[in-house]
């Protein structure tokens, strides 16, 4: 539900300029992350991590214990971006790391799009704030999203929206031969085991699964967000999120065209290494960015032909 909801609530704020709110948005969100760098007992006093997963009823063992962090804080073998010296996996106002990962992620893929209406300056301080909170947060799959999407924008302002459907097959086609060829380690819990367990999962993949009437039994489906949406939703679940930019048969503007482009990016990397992308702390905001969008080229296609309605009957 959280998909069609935010859309729709996207689609009614249309009329709005949100640009400037997520840049500020951003920026309190940058600031809540320094501090919790540098000044970690005034950060954990002020969000208890570990009180707020108690209350939600979640396992106490998902913190650590010793600091309060939420357990996926620190990497067992170190930091994959940078190697920022006694400073852990920061989370911000997110609680955990992924989610802030995902967030800049998110925010980047919007500014990315609506590129050629808004001034070089905000444009370049809103990526490099992404960037930072990427770096601090340690995330793989925001880290490569963000990249993918920076250098392929040529790409995907040429092309239709509708082709956005062939990224998860080309996606999922490359995972095969890095799994086949063991191109990357598959053990620990690198990108290459994950990648690994959804390879794994799709070839012990029956129908009851698939139909989201049985589950994968004692395989792992937690480090896999297609495992995740088969035993949850089947493969009507996996239909919603593959081929909705069908919906929309008429070609979008330039700005939800490349953001429908991200979305789609950013979908297929999570369904190979992460079921987190279906959390609502990101997928609200990743669901209400596409709406806005795609409701303010459905304004703007409106006024048009209504001043050319008006142009024509003088």
């Amino acid at each position: 539900m959280i998909m069609p909801v935010f859309i729709a609530l996207g689609l009614s704020a249309r009329n709005l300029n949100l640009t400037k709110t997520f840049f500020v948005f951003s920026v309190f969100v940058l600031i809540v992350a320094l501090v919790e760098a540098m000044y970690i007992d005034a950060y954990l006093s002020l969000l208890n991590i570990r009180d707020y997963y108690i209350q939600k009823g979640g396992m106490i063992d998902t913190v650590i214990h010793d600091q309060n962090l939420f357990a996926s804080g620190d990497r067992p073998d170190g930091r994959f971006l940078f190697d920022i010296r006694g400073v852990h996996r920061i989370s911000s106002i997110f609680l955990e790391p992924v989610s802030l990962g995902f967030y800049a992620a998110i925010t980047a893929m919007f500014f990315v799009s609506v590129k050629e209406t808004i001034s070089g300056k905000l444009y370049y301080a809103t990526l490099s704030i992404c960037l930072g909170l990427i770096i601090l947060s340690d995330a793989r799959m925001a880290f490569a999203t963000f990249m993918v999407v920076i250098f392929l924008r040529f790409l995907f302002r040429c092309a239709d929206h509708r082709f956005s459907i062939l990224v998860l097959p080309a996606v999922l086609i490359c995972a095969y031969f890095i799994d086949a060829f063991s191109l990357m380690e598959k053990t620990g819990e690198g990108l290459g085991y994950r990648i690994h367990v959804t390879i794994r999962l799709l070839s012990h993949l029956d129908m009851a699964t698939a139909l989201g009437l049985s589950d994968f039994g004692s395989l792992n489906v937690v480090d896999s967000g297609l495992g995740t949406l088969f035993e949850n939703q089947g493969i009507l679940g996996i239909l919603v999120y593959w081929l909705a930019p069908l919906i929309f048969m008429k070609k979008l503007s330039l700005a939800p065209r490349i953001y429908t482009y991200g979305v789609a990016i950013y979908t297929a990397f999570g369904f190979l290494v992460s079921p987190a992308i279906f959390s609502i702390k990101t997928a609200s905001l990743l669901w209400f960015q596409l709406g806005y969008l795609i409701g303010r080229d459905l304004e703007y296609s409106a006024d048009k032909q209504s001043v050319q309605t008006r142009t024509t009957k003088k």
